[in-house]
Formats: C-alpha cells, sequence, structure tokens
C-alpha cells in the first residue's frame, strides 16, 4: 500500500476512534437529559467536521491517485476552525481531564495538525482556486442555520457565543458573520500559502 494510503488510513482509523470516543464521553455523562446530549453531540461542529474528515480519508484509502478538487483544502480549513474555537472558547471553560482529555487531544489538535500535513504532501495547490471559497462557505452556513434551528427548539446551546438565553437575533447574526469572514479568511490564506509554498519549492 502506498505511502499517501497508509496515512489515509491511519487518519480515519484515529478520527472514527475519536467521534467512537466522543459519543461515550457525551453520553457516559448521567447528569444531562438525554435529548441535551443528542442535540450537543449533533450540534457540535467540531464533531461534525471531524465526521466528514474520518469519511473523507476513508475514502481515500480506495483511492490509487489523490483528486485535486479543493476538497482537502476546505477540509483543512473547517478542521482548523473547529480547533481554534475550541481551544480560544471551550477549553478555558471547560478544563477537560480523562476521556474529554483524550478526545479533545484527538479531534482539536491531532486530527487536524495530521490534516494539513496530509494537505501539505499531497493536494496539488495550483488547481486550487479562489473561487471555489464561496461554494465551501454553504456548509459553515447551512450548519449555523442549523444551530440556531436547534437552539430555538431544544435550548441547547453548544458554543459560548451562543449560550446567552437572551441573545438576540441579531446577535446571533453578527457572530455568524465573523465566522464566516474568519473562514473566509482562513481559506485565501491557505490556498495563498499553498501556491507560495509551491512556487518556492
Amino acid at each position: 500500500m502506498p505511502i499517501r494510503q497508509r496515512l489515509s488510513f491511519a487518519l480515519a482509523i484515529l478520527g472514527w476512534s475519536g467521534i467512537i470516543l466522543q459519543y461515550f464521553s457525551t453520553f457516559g455523562n448521567g447528569i444531562s437529559p438525554t435529548y441535551e446530549k443528542i442535540a450537543g453531540f449533533f450540534t457540535c461542529f467540531s464533531t461534525l467536521t471531524n465526521f466528514l474528515a474520518a469519511l473523507y480519508f476513508t475514502v481515500q484509502i480506495f483511492k490509487k491517485k489523490h483528486s485535486s478538487n479543493g476538497k482537502l483544502t476546505a477540509l483543512a480549513v473547517f478542521l482548523i476552525i473547529a480547533g481554534l474555537i475550541y481551544h480560544f472558547s471551550l477549553w478555558r471553560n471547560g478544563n477537560p481531564s480523562g476521556l474529554p482529555l483524550l478526545v479533545a487531544g484527538i479531534l482539536h489538535s491531532a486530527i487536524p495538525i495530521l490534516t494539513l500535513i496530509y494537505w501539505a504532501l499531497y493536494e496539488n495547490k495550483f488547481r486550487v482556486d479562489y473561487s471555489q471559497v464561496p461554494r465551501w462557505l454553504l456548509y459553515p452556513g447551512i450548519y449555523l442555520l442549523y444551530l440556531m434551528i436547534v437552539r430555538k427548539a431544544t435550548g441547547v446551546r453548544p458554543y459560548e457565543f451562543f449560550n446567552n438565553t437572551d441573545l438576540a437575533m441579531s446577535d446571533a447574526l453578527i457572530y455568524s458573520f465573523v465566522l464566516l469572514a474568519g473562514a473566509t479568511l482562513i481559506a485565501i490564506l491557505l490556498i495563498f500559502l499553498g501556491r507560495l509554498v509551491s512556487v518556492l519549492a
């Protein structure tokens, strides 16, 4: 098996393991009601993004050549965002230990870093274009809409910036705009750096 497929296999195993452990970590907590656990698990941007990553790398195991269509770059962008949200917002409030700490290390540090390494090694940077960025933003856009719907229906708020019960819809839209703008900047920066490194290499 070529090195790329072996790395894909390792990332897929690590990703699925992290998601499974996240499941046990979430549902092993006997304090919260079941509906809150389900809503919390399925509204976590990191969990959903790592699920997509695990699925992506599972598919790559069976591909002899990496297809450069921008999916890997988009995946790297959203894994970076998930990691940043966790480390700058949730980490300082959660202070995890034990199993939650292991899950956090896998989903918010190991997977994003290893995906960036995979991206650096195998993405054809010149075939990824800035014009693809608006299409990538459909994912976080749909996610934010989904998050607000779940928040309205269940009251579950997985992130600090949605934790205020009295948060006005206009404020939620402002936070959403900031996140989308941040995703756009990171995407543009990653495309730029990828092309720059490719030119200099």
